[in-house]
């Protein structure tokens, strides 16, 4: 584990906000390139401009921008939010702008960025699920981008086992899961899957939500393995109790979506 990856003038480079900030970029960069070469169901009708095009692919950047101030404001509340954490930020408010050190929590800010990007797509007067489906495999890379962040910086940590691995930074000696890397892998996994069936999709939305799904499944499995202090409810932390309520509401917009968003011509 590494938390400062190097300092530059006296200034620290923090693995955790390095890992953010390159995750962001890649995301954006591979929704433009997606954006860019989608035939079956493009964003704009066959017969648009090439300016039309152009100034579309522009604002994929903008609408990157807003999902990103959106995504981290969304992450840090839900994160400061937490019981364990509240007094500690009500001690040191200062330490709430201090995203950079850790504690952002990938719900929050998935719903954070979604609502931001929605409200954009909408003015801009896209079909937002089509969007949704070109940008869902760049939110899985980054997500894994940003696991690795999280082994570095020795946080979202996993129970101790056997043959584990020590977190330097909790400086307790004991092997515990690297569920960051089981999160990572994970990540990387559902972000290959969903570009295979992007050009397969028989219906708009069908690979955002389906990312919904493979992620609450992949996070609400992960969570047994954690040690961190999350909060939650009875058998459940509160990740797998919105992973539980995400799952059916995700089928039912697969359902929903397959009947009235079908993909049957490119330029419908």
């Amino acid at each position: 584990m590494r938390s400062v990856l190097f300092e530059i003038f006296g200034v620290r480079i923090y693995a955790f906000g390095a890992a953010i900030c390159l995750s962001f970029m890649f995301a954006f960069w591979l929704t433009r390139y997606l954006v860019a070469r989608e035939r079956r169901d493009p964003l704009l009708p066959l017969t648009a401009s090439d300016d039309e095009k152009k100034a579309l692919l522009e604002s994929i950047y903008d609408f990157g921008f807003g999902c990103m101030i959106g995504a981290i404001a969304g992450a840090r509340i839900f994160h400061i939010l937490r019981p364990s954490y509240i007094q500690i930020y009500l001690d040191d408010p200062i330490r709430i702008l201090k995203v950079w050190e850790g504690g952002l929590v990938f719900y929050g800010g998935f719903i954070g960025g979604f609502a931001v990007c929605l409200f954009m797509v909408l003015r801009k007067k896209l079909r937002p699920w089509s969007l949704g489906d070109l940008a869902a495999p760049g939110i899985a890379f980054a997500y894994a981008i940003g696991r690795w962040g999280c082994f570095l910086n020795g946080c979202c940590y996993g129970a101790p086992v056997e043959g584990g691995i020590v977190m330097r930074e909790l400086r307790d000696g004991v092997p515990r899961h690297p569920t960051q890397l089981y999160e990572a892998g994970a990540g990387f996994l559902i972000g290959f899957v969903l570009l295979w069936l992007l050009p397969r999709k028989t219906f708009r939305g069908q690979v955002f939500f389906l990312f919904v799904i493979l992620y609450a499944v992949e996070r609400f499995t992960v969570e047994f393995w954690r040690d961190d202090p999350r909060g939650g409810a009875g058998p459940f932390t509160t990740s797998q109790w919105v992973a539980l309520i995400t799952v059916p509401f995700a089928a039912g917009m697969l359902a929903w979506l397959r009947r009235n968003q079908p993909v049957t011509d490119p330029a419908a």
